[in-house]
């Protein structure tokens, strides 16, 4: 019989759904067998720097019971994707546009795993979506700090109303890397800014939506993350 090989996404995919405890998983891990004898292929991080992840959902599953609008823009999280998805800090702030009010949507979960996927560190169940599509951050709570120098994996899961499956309707996901030290500047390069940069200039402009340079940085950002149908989209709230 062919061994069974599980794709680290797969694995990923099943701890953030809960289809498998990270207590079991890590339990594995810690025994004598190793990657190579599970037949798992576990990705290999890079030593700085972080990899690609997945800023919009690509396609909704045709079971799904999202009514979504063609002319709107998607589910998006905001970051470069570009391999410089990096922080400062111990809890930072990850910022996303949701495209459905709140009584579309069944449940919304962040889950953040560590750099091989295989072990849940934070499960927040209950995110509240705003009544109205539009802009809104999640915050890492203070029980949950990210080590200097560590990588880590998250997935932002969304079920439609009314949840008709098990599996998430929509999901979006990347990688933050927090830097050693706290050396790493806050705006970080122009075309390729860091998740600092972006959570710092959103904030201004959801305390000072008014603010012409605030909202003139806001534009400027949108525009170099690729995000330009985004402009004018209002922010409504913060978990």
């Amino acid at each position: 019989m062919t061994p069974l090989t599980i794709s680290s996404r797969a694995i990923a995919m099943a701890i953030a759904l809960g289809s498998i405890p990270a207590t079991a998983l890590a339990q594995s891990t810690a025994s004598d067998r190793s990657a190579k004898d599970a037949n798992v292929s576990l990705p290999e991080p890079p030593e700085n720097g972080t990899p690609g992840g997945d800023p919009t959902p690509g396609a909704t599953r045709p079971e799904s019971s999202c009514a979504l609008d063609p002319q709107q823009p998607e589910l998006t999280a905001l970051y470069a994707n570009r391999g410089h998805d990096v922080t400062a800090f111990e809890q930072p702030t990850f910022w996303f546009y949701v495209p459905l009010a709140r009584e579309q949507v069944a449940g919304a979960q962040f889950v953040l795993l560590n750099a091989t996927e295989r072990k849940t560190l934070h499960r927040h169940r209950e995110i509240a979506v705003p009544n109205a599509p539009g802009f809104f951050s999640v915050t890492l709570p203070p029980e949950v700090g990210l080590e200097a120098g560590g990588l880590y994996r998250w997935y932002f899961l969304l079920d439609c109303a009314p949840d008709r499956t098990e599996d998430p309707d929509l999901v979006v996901s990347g990688w933050v890397r927090r830097m050693l030290g706290n050396r790493f500047p806050m705006g970080g390069p122009l075309d390729n800014p860091s998740n600092d940069a972006i959570a710092e200039i959103a904030e201004r402009l959801a305390a000072e939506p008014d603010d012409p340079s605030h909202q003139q940085s806001w534009m400027e950002l949108l525009e170099t993350l690729g995000r330009a149908e985004l402009i004018g989209v209002p922010f409504i709230g913060m978990e």
